[in-house]
């Protein structure tokens, strides 16, 4: 979990990334899987004023499910999901965004649930780009 921002100005919109790792024969299904298989998800706990107003997650691979013959949206390759968020007007001097991603992570037969609780501390002021700017455009 990264920030495109190490501090951030009142009212500003400012993008946090979460990059997936996905070891070579293995995937995991997306945030728009259905069925038996668990989804990937992402649960923020923002700071009091703090809103998302987007998220983008990369287009999954479509492939015929092994049990039912429906198709699944799966990643089987690293991936980032961003969400774009807007800061209020009023902050403390620093904020800290916290979230939980869950997963389920599976190669041929073996299917495994995995999550990950994550935080990144922005200070509060005036603009500073973090080191992760262009990654998160």
């Amino acid at each position: 979990m990264i920030s495109n921002y190490t501090s951030i100005a009142p009212n500003q919109q400012f993008k946090i990334g979460f990059f997936f790792k996905i070891k070579e024969e293995w995937y995991t299904y997306s945030s728009r899987q259905e069925g038996d298989n668990l989804p990937t998800e992402i649960v923020f706990k923002l700071p009091v004023g703090f809103e998302i107003l987007s998220e983008e997650w990369p287009e999954p691979t479509i492939v015929t499910g092994k049990t039912d013959n429906q198709d699944e949206y799966v990643y089987n390759h690293n991936f980032v999901v961003i969400y774009t968020l807007q800061a209020p007007v009023e902050m403390n001097p620093v904020e800290t965004i916290n979230a939980s991603a869950f997963w389920q992570v599976c190669r041929s037969e073996l299917c495994t649930i995995g999550g990950a609780q994550m935080n990144v501390k922005i200070n509060t002021g005036k603009k500073e780009k973090s080191e992760f700017f262009k990654l998160l455009k």
